[in-house]
């Protein structure tokens, strides 16, 4: 084992046998390591999330209330830009102040249970975002290719069902982390079986 900090180091390659070790610093402060890297990047990363994070929150609290005030926006095709201002919303939420702390301290501080918890928003509120964009552009593509015939054929009901069903898709990507599917075994592992596995012939 490695002494604390423990920091794995380059080996260069060297002829004939051309064997290279590829360079990582671990510096494992508490439960959770974490790279090595210098303090005011952890600062900056963590300032440019902060804004990012609070121009969005405001951003979409503005489409969500005008939405909620204007009886004239509540049509279908609406209704997926509504989707998509929640789902923009609730990433900001969840994960702008935790990632803002977390670089403030240079390393996670919430533990395991938090760690899994903030993964799953990130890839449920993510991936919802993702599928309400495909279904706005495929809707837009319908509009504007075939506009005669689209009229009428995307009712509230429809887009509600198209809604769901993108929820649920999202939640059935999100959730098997917590049954221990995709389980990253090689993050548990110790720094010297790490430098082995790094290690190329």
């Amino acid at each position: 084992m490695c002494a604390d900090p423990c920091v794995l180091t380059q080996t260069m390659c060297s002829d004939p046998d051309h064997v290279c070790v590829l360079q990582v610093s671990m510096v494992p402060d508490g439960p959770f390591p974490t790279v090595d890297v210098p303090d005011h990047a952890h600062y900056t990363i963590g300032s440019i999330i902060l804004a990012i994070g609070i121009t969005g929150m405001v951003g979409n609290l503005l489409v969500i209330y005008a939405f909620s005030r204007s009886r004239s926006l509540r049509t279908p095709a609406n209704t997926f830009i509504i989707n998509l201002a929640v789902t923009d919303l609730l990433m900001c939420v969840t994960q702008t102040p935790v990632f803002f702390t977390t670089s403030m301290h240079k390393r996670w501080i919430f533990g395991e249970k938090a760690c899994e918890l903030y993964a799953f928003c990130g890839a449920l509120f993510g991936i919802c975002s993702m599928v309400t964009l495909t279904v706005i552009a495929v809707d837009r593509y319908f509009v504007i290719t075939r506009p005669l015939t689209s009229i009428g054929v995307l009712s509230q009901q429809r887009a509600l069902l198209i809604l769901s069903a993108a929820w649920v898709y999202s939640l059935g990507w999100s959730l098997p982390p917590f049954f221990g599917w995709t389980d990253r075994e090689p993050d548990r592992e110790p720094p010297e079986k790490l430098t082995e596995n790094l290690q190329t012939t």
